[in-house]
């Protein structure tokens, strides 16, 4: 076993893609993961007495959550014209399966609400963790084109919602990255001009 261990090893390519991803700048092992022994950070030990404060808090918390059920928090924006950018993708795709007009129109809604807050536009950077195929970011790109949008995803996924945008020579504005977000220092990623 310990043979074929090694000349796997001599092979395996695991290695040699984790030095290159430690190489980048926006690579820090285990920064994200926390840690107790952070210097200014001095946890002291829960007194009993302290817990059914503690209960009660929470149950008051779960109460006043169950009194405004989702739906009548935030309303949900259709209508715009960020919205009405990328509710034409659902058009022109011809996305019309339940699931994702759905998920078209949380995107819609989402960033339009982001846009109106000011915090995101056509000079913005999004940087969407736990991207998976990227979709949201596709549908930010749909609204700014001129946006730029990092997506970091721990996994290698299959059938990218930017990979359109790489073969027709949009890619600047996409970027991906594959590390995990407990690794990932986002003060190194290469975020561009005005990044």
């Amino acid at each position: 076993y310990e043979r074929e261990l090694s000349a796997h090893l001599r092979v395996c390519n695991v290695k040699r893609e984790q030095k290159f991803l430690e190489d980048k700048p926006f690579y820090r092992r285990s920064i994200n993961s926390g840690s107790l022994r952070r210097p200014g950070l001095n946890p002291q030990p829960l007194d009993v007495d302290e817990v059914p404060a503690i209960l009660a808090r929470i149950r008051g918390l779960q109460h006043q959550k169950q009194s405004h059920p989702r739906g009548e928090e935030v309303e949900q924006i259709t209508s715009g014209p960020v919205a009405e950018k990328i509710l034409a993708t659902m058009v022109a795709k011809n996305w019309t399966s339940e699931s994702k007009a759905r998920h078209l129109v949380q995107q819609a809604s989402l960033i339009s609400h982001l846009h109106r807050r000011g915090l995101l536009g056509a000079r913005s950077t999004c940087v969407e963790l736990g991207a998976g195929r990227g979709t949201l970011g596709h549908a930010v790109h749909q609204a700014f084109p001129e946006a730029r949008v990092v997506l970091v995803e721990r996994a290698g996924v299959r059938l990218k919602a930017d990979a359109p945008y790489r073969r027709t020579g949009e890619g600047g504005v996409f970027a991906r990255y594959r590390l995990d977000i407990r690794d990932l220092w986002i003060n190194g990623l290469p975020l561009g001009p005005g990044g």
